[in-house]
């Protein structure tokens, strides 16, 4: 992943917020929309989902480890 689109905890935290939710379709704009994020880092996080997943976990695992 390139330095200028790499994910920060506080955007993966907020997509797996909306995942977690399961209102949305995570590939419709109103899922993007929910979570705040651009187009792009939408794209970035669903490409590179297992990446960040192995990197920091579900919410419930991501959210416990902040301090």
């Amino acid at each position: 992943m390139e330095e200028k689109n790499k994910v920060t905890k506080d955007e993966w935290i907020a997509f797996m917020e909306v995942r977690q939710d399961g209102q949305y379709n995570m590939f419709s704009p109103e899922a993007r929309n929910s979570a705040g994020l651009d187009k792009d880092k939408w794209k970035q996080i669903m490409s590179n989902f297992d990446d960040l997943y192995d990197k920091w976990g579900d919410l419930n695992e991501c959210i416990s480890n902040v301090k």
